[in-house]
C-alpha cells in the first residue's frame, strides 16, 4: 500500500431523495388555510369531539371520522422542548433551535414544530405562530413559533366552525394535493477486514479480489467472512478477472436524486470469470436495443480511484 494513499476504514457519502407526499383531503384543506388565510384549523372529532391539530382523516382516541372544522389558536402553551445546538443533517432552521409541542388554544392534542433558541421558550410558555412571508402550502407556512410579545401576532378571535367544503372554497391559490420535499442522508457505511482489502486493491491495483469458501471452494464477490453457501469460513483471497458474463439486467429511465448515470441507466449482475456469485454494476457503452443476456464484458476503470465501489465507472460489452 502507497504510504500517501489513506487508509480505507469506511466510505462516507450521503444520498439525496426527492419524494411528493399526497396530502388527501383533510391534511389538504388544512394546507390551504395555512397558506391562503394564515389560519390553523383543527379537525373536530365526530365521535368523542377531539379537536385535533395537525388534523387526520380519522381520530386517534375513538376512531370516528372529521365532522367539520375548529379555527385553533394563535395562542398555544409550550408542553415540551429540546434544544439542538449545532448542525445536522435535514434541520428545519439553522442551528441554534428549539423544538418544540405546542398546544394550541382550543386544541386538544399538541403540535410538533421549531421555536428560536429563547430562553423563555419553555415548557409552560405561552407562544404565537410567526408565519412565512411567502407561503406555499406546507407545514413550514408557519416559520416558527415565537413567545408572546415578541413578534406582531394576530389578535385572538372567537372560534368558528366551518365545514370541509367551507374551508376548501375559502382558499384562493387551488387545492393543496400534493407536497414536495427532499430528504438527504449522511451515512458512514464501516468497511472492516474484508470490505477494506478488496476497495484497496481496486484503488491500487486494479484487482478484483474473492474470497474461497473452505468447504464448497465458492469463489464469493464481494467477500466476506462466511460462505453464504455452506456458511463454513472464507478465508482464502482469490483474484477474479474484470471480464464476466451478463446474467440479468434491468434499465431504468425515470430521473432520481443521487443517480450514479444520467437515464436509461442499465443495472446488470454479471458474472465475472472466477466467481460464483453474480457482481452488480452498471453497463455502458451500449444501446439498450443492443443488450443480450450472455454477452462478453469488461471492467472500465475509473483514472482517479478513492477505494469506492466507482473505482469501476461502469462494464461494456467485449
Amino acid at each position: 500500500m502507497n504510504a500517501d494513499e489513506p487508509e480505507l476504514t469506511y466510505l462516507e457519502d450521503e444520498t439525496l431523495r426527492s419524494y411528493t407526499w399526497s396530502t388527501g383531503e383533510i391534511v389538504g384543506a388544512f394546507l390551504e388555510a395555512l397558506r391562503d388565510r394564515g389560519k390553523i384549523l383543527g379537525a373536530l372529532c365526530g365521535g368523542c369531539g377531539t379537536v385535533a391539530v395537525p388534523p387526520l382523516s380519522y381520530c386517534e382516541s375513538c376512531g370516528s371520522s372529521v365532522r367539520d372544522w375548529r379555527e385553533v389558536g394563535p395562542l398555544g402553551v409550550v408542553t415540551s422542548w429540546a434544544r439542538v445546538a449545532g448542525p445536522h443533517d435535514g434541520a428545519p432552521v439553522e442551528a441554534p433551535f428549539r423544538y418544540v409541542l405546542v398546544r394550541l388554544a382550543g386544541a386538544d392534542t399538541s403540535m410538533l414544530h421549531v421555536a428560536p433558541d429563547d430562553e423563555k421558550v419553555r415548557t409552560g410558555a405561552t407562544v404565537v405562530p410567526e408565519f412565512a412571508e411567502v407561503r406555499t402550502g406546507s407545514i413550514t407556512d408557519i416559520k416558527w413559533f415565537v413567545p408572546e410579545g415578541s413578534a406582531p401576532a394576530e389578535k385572538k378571535k372567537k372560534r368558528v366552525s366551518h365545514d370541509i367544503e367551507a374551508a376548501k372554497a375559502a382558499a384562493s391559490g387551488g387545492q393543496v394535493t400534493e407536497v414536495d420535499g427532499e430528504l438527504r442522508l449522511s451515512y458512514r457505511h464501516s468497511y472492516g477486514e474484508h470490505y477494506e482489502r478488496f476497495y484497496r486493491e481496486m484503488r491500487d491495483n486494479r484487482r478484483i479480489m474473492g474470497v474461497r469458501c473452505s468447504r464448497c471452494g465458492a469463489v464469493l464477490l464481494p467477500p466476506r467472512p462466511y460462505c453464504g453457501f455452506c456458511f463454513e469460513p472464507a478465508e482464502e483471497w482469490v483474484e477474479v478477472s474484470d471480464e464476466g458474463t451478463l446474467v440479468t439486467y434491468t434499465v431504468a429511465y425515470p430521473p432520481f436524486a443521487g443517480r450514479p448515470a444520467e437515464p436509461p441507466r442499465t443495472y446488470a449482475f454479471i458474472m465475472l470469470d472466477g466467481a460464483d456469485v453474480q457482481f452488480p454494476h452498471l453497463l455502458g457503452e451500449v444501446s439498450t436495443g443492443d443488450i443480450e443476456v450472455g454477452m462478453r464484458v469488461k471492467a472500465v476503470w475509473a483514472e482517479d480511484r478513492k477505494g469506492t465501489p466507482h473505482d469501476i465507472e461502469y462494464f461494456r460489452p467485449l
